[in-house]
């Protein structure tokens, strides 16, 4: 820049209500701005929202395709491009391709190699990425490693008043919160029933993660299970699942999605959240911890199997929630 400031330019896909927003908003908080002049290259179809975000310049890419997207990251001088956007927008990478800037960083929109040179590192922690040279998964990254202090990026305390407005309230007020909470959304009182939840999106559960449910919830009569009917699909396919294999429907409670504020006081509710295997949370995990609910998760081999591992050991809690093995969990 003008001004000897490097810089950063930003591809975003993530809309108001992602989730994934809120961790966007928190990354470019916490941005030196007296280093950095920061250009956020923004995909997606809503406006407006993005003009409260500490950054430089909010630039609206349309439908641009992928040669006009990289001329107007290059016209703008941009030294270092980092790629946050999402898997299911493709027009980010496209404009990643056309190597519009120097240095070129993918994170956390695209977690697993870009298979191309256009991308020069992946960023991640010692939790997410590949531990070591020897390492076969390591052989597979086109990228070379980022390694950060970890993964996510979270300013969920600095904003606890708009996110969490009871966490004022006095201890037994918020005991009674929380009842009222439960019998909003069909849970069993406190005391009377153990809440297992889990707020991912339905298409990262697995039969071998329902079995593990299964047995979890065999073992612990009295309690319930609590998912989110996202996408709708979900529900009735696991509904009959559970049911085949003796869970009544009564212990399965579905709930629709919210907005980002609500879900995190409604999560509350919750006694434990039972993790993905395959494609563990992510910003969901964030949100769930900071509702003050423990989340337990058995890594895996990839790097959207890590990413809750990776929150737990940067918060110290790895020996108590991140499991080793499908027994353990």
């Amino acid at each position: 820049a003008s001004d000897g400031r490097i810089v950063l330019g930003i591809l975003n896909t993530w809309g108001p209500n992602a989730i994934m927003s809120k961790v966007m908003d928190c990354m470019v908080s916490v941005l030196d701005r007296t280093k950095y002049r920061i250009v956020l290259f923004d995909l997606g179809a809503v406006r407006g929202y993005l003009e409260s975000w500490p950054v430089d310049e909010v630039v609206y890419m349309g439908a641009a395709d992928g040669v006009t997207g990289a001329r107007a990251i290059a016209s703008r001088n941009v030294h270092i491009l980092l790629d946050c956007s999402s898997m299911k927008e493709l027009r980010g990478f496209y404009y990643t391709l056309h190597r519009p800037a120097p240095i070129a960083i993918s994170w956390l929109g695209w977690p697993t190699t870009s298979g191309t040179s256009a991308v020069d590192y992946i960023a991640g922690d010692p939790v997410v990425l590949p531990k070591s040279p020897g390492d076969a998964s390591r052989g597979a990254f086109a990228e070379s490693f980022l390694v950060l202090p970890s993964y996510f990026v979270s300013c969920h305390r600095a904003k606890s008043a708009a996110l969490l407005p009871h966490l004022s309230l006095a201890k037994s007020e918020r005991s009674g919160e929380r009842s009222a909470l439960r019998a909003e959304i069909g849970l069993p009182p406190a005391g009377s029933g153990f809440v297992f939840a889990n707020f991912n999106q339905l298409y990262k559960v697995t039969p071998a993660l329902l079995d593990a449910w299964i047995d979890v919830l065999d073992a612990v009569p009295s309690a319930v299970l609590w998912l989110l009917r996202h996408p709708l699909p979900g529900e009735r396919r696991i509904g009959k699942y559970l049911e085949s294999r003796g869970i009544s429907r009564e212990r399965v409670v579905f709930t629709h999605t919210t907005q980002p504020e609500v879900f995190i006081r409604r999560a509350s509710a919750a006694d434990l959240f039972l993790d993905n295997f395959i494609y563990t949370g992510g910003a969901t995990t964030l949100d769930t911890l900071f509702a003050g609910v423990p989340v337990l998760t058995l890594p895996g081999n990839r790097i959207v199997a890590r990413m809750s591992a990776s929150i737990l050991t940067a918060m110290e809690l790895d020996d108590e929630l991140v499991a080793s093995s499908v027994d353990e969990y």
